[in-house]
């Protein structure tokens, strides 16, 4: 494997993920991370590629977690009356029946990227909170808007197991997600070959496990992570207890060489590594 990009996925969720994210981009170990502009504590983007040299900042679109940026009567297929955004499964199960209007995704979707332009400038790339862009009948959407957006790269959900042989449901959705992805990357679109997937997940924050990420004739590698300092937002859900753990892993300072001693290189979303 030529390169891996470490990603701290949900910047502006909270003070906590923030200073989680920048702890561990100044400890040189996250190479990338994505700004989620429809919640409260997204403003500080603006200053992160003048703090940490080389970081790749996307924008991480959301249909699924806090408010909508624009009310409830624009895009009234996507939120509750309140403007809150249905949760993932509530989506999902609108997509079947057919209940959802993708010009409203559209509608809300162009909002973010505004206000993200706005803050932060042009994406590096694009992804999207808890994968929302691979629900039924979203990917093809949102990935020509993107392309309308002239944003030049995005995640790869299809999954490069690491330390074991995952389950046959788990390797045939990656099979999937890796078809998906491969009809943008005909288009031009460059994306990493996949997300590193720890078959045992504690084997994320096990060092000795990056020995045999290199295996696989894999190029390029993105690793997601969800740090934060504490439990301070309502939106954590199941990854509350990990990112605290993730924050303490990915921000030691050691880290960065302590990988290249096991031949990892880091890299981000424009080729550039260290």
């Amino acid at each position: 494997m030529e390169s891996v990009i470490i990603t701290a996925d949900d910047y502006g969720m909270s003070p906590a993920v923030n200073k989680a994210i920048e702890a561990c981009a100044k400890s040189g170990a996250v190479t990338s991370t994505n700004v989620m502009v429809n919640l409260g504590y997204y403003e500080s983007a603006a200053e992160l590629k003048n703090k940490y040299r080389g970081i790749s900042i996307g924008i991480h679109f959301c249909l699924t977690t806090g408010k909508a940026l624009l009310p409830h009567r624009e895009i009234p297929t996507l939120t509750e009356d309140d403007g809150s955004f249905f949760t993932l499964s509530e989506l999902n199960a609108r997509l079947k029946r057919g209940s959802v209007d993708k010009k409203d995704a559209v509608k809300e979707l162009t909002a973010q990227y505004d206000r993200f332009r706005e803050v932060v400038g042009q994406p590096d790339y694009w992804c999207s909170h808890e994968h929302v862009h691979v629900a039924p009948g979203l990917f093809y959407t949102i990935s020509e808007l993107s392309q309308h957006f002239c944003i030049s790269a995005m995640r790869n959900n299809r999954k490069i197991f690491v330390g074991g042989k995952p389950a046959a449901l788990s390797r045939a959705k990656s099979a999937v997600l890796g078809l998906m992805a491969g009809v943008e990357k005909r288009k031009g679109v460059w994306m990493p070959d996949g997300l590193l997937t720890f078959v045992n997940k504690e084997d994320k924050l096990n060092l000795d496990a990056y020995k045999g990420i290199n295996q696989g004739g894999y190029r390029f590698a993105e690793l997601m992570i969800h740090p934060a300092t504490e439990i301070d937002s309502l939106y954590f859900g199941k990854l509350s207890e990990m990112r605290f753990s993730e924050y303490k892993f990915f921000s030691d300072p050691l880290l960065p060489q302590k990988l290249q001693s096991f031949g990892v290189k880091l890299s981000n979303f424009e080729g550039e590594g260290s």
